[in-house]
Parts: C-alpha cells; structure tokens; sequence
C-alpha cells in the first residue's frame, strides 16, 4: 500500500525504475569519462560501463527489453520509451562531439548516426545475452569495426 502514496499505478512505479537506472547509469557514465582522458576511447569507456553494470544487476537490459515489448501495447510505455531512447542517444551524442572537438573521433563522422548506431549494438547485445550469447562470438569484431571507423584507428 505504500508504494500506491507515490504511484498511481504499477506502470508509474515501472517508469519511475526506468528513470531511476538511468540516472544511475549515466551517473557511472559520468563517473567513467572525467576517468579517461583519451576521447577515442570514450564510446569504448561508455560500453565497458554499460555492461560492467549488467554484470554486477542485470537490471537494466531487463527493464529495456520488457518496455520495448509492452510499448506495442501500451501508448504511454511507448511514449516514455520513445523519449527515454532520445535521451539516451542524445548523451551519446554530445559525447561523440565532445570527443569531434577534441580529436579523438573523425571530424567527418556524423555524431547523431553515430550515436544510433552505439545505441542499437547496446540493444543488440541486450538481445543476444537474452538470447544465450547471440553475437558473443561477433562482437568484439562488430565493436573494433566501429572503433576504427569513428577513429580511424585500431
């Protein structure tokens, strides 16, 4: 009864954890770029962090993938995902500028495609750990493949 004080239904308690994860997340984000001073690396920094924190609760590509599923069925799960997923790309964003400006991404890389492209290998490899290891064998070779495209090196 106490959670019903603070949300109105399970649905705001299940957006409210997605909120939640999120900020937790970017926090570590945060936390693990002022750590890395060579910009080429920050995406690799970002994924690294992403999936250190699935390691340790693997909460958060459960929450994902469960919205992504519910919101076909449910306008305002779809809603909050559609502005989450914008959120999520447009930090990613701004770090690959930032990264531009600094030199350690090509200058003609277009940061906004880039971004979606990070965000959709993070959805990939939540399908494949779903999955049992989908593209485990694939992946460090998709990643590398990105990384020299972005920074034109190894």
């Amino acid at each position: 009864p106490i959670l019903y004080r603070h949300f109105d239904s399970n649905r705001h308690l299940y957006l409210a954890c997605l909120d939640e994860i999120w900020q937790a997340l970017r926090a570590r984000w945060d936390e693990a770029l002022a750590a890395e001073p060579d910009p080429a690396a920050w995406l690799r920094v970002l994924g690294h962090t992403f999936f250190e924190a699935e390691r340790d609760e693997p909460v958060i590509s459960a929450l994902w993938v469960q919205a992504l599923a519910e919101a076909g069925e449910d306008e305002e799960i779809q809603r909050y995902m559609r502005d989450h997923v914008h959120e999520v790309h447009a930090y990613v964003a701004a770090v690959i500028e930032r990264g531009q400006e600094e030199g350690g991404f090509l200058a003609d890389r277009d940061p906004r495609a880039e971004a979606w492209l990070f965000v959709s290998l993070g959805l990939l490899r939540m399908a494949s750990l779903r999955l049992g290891g989908l593209v485990d064998d694939d992946f460090p070779a998709i990643v590398a493949a990105r990384r020299r495209w972005l920074t034109g090196r190894d």
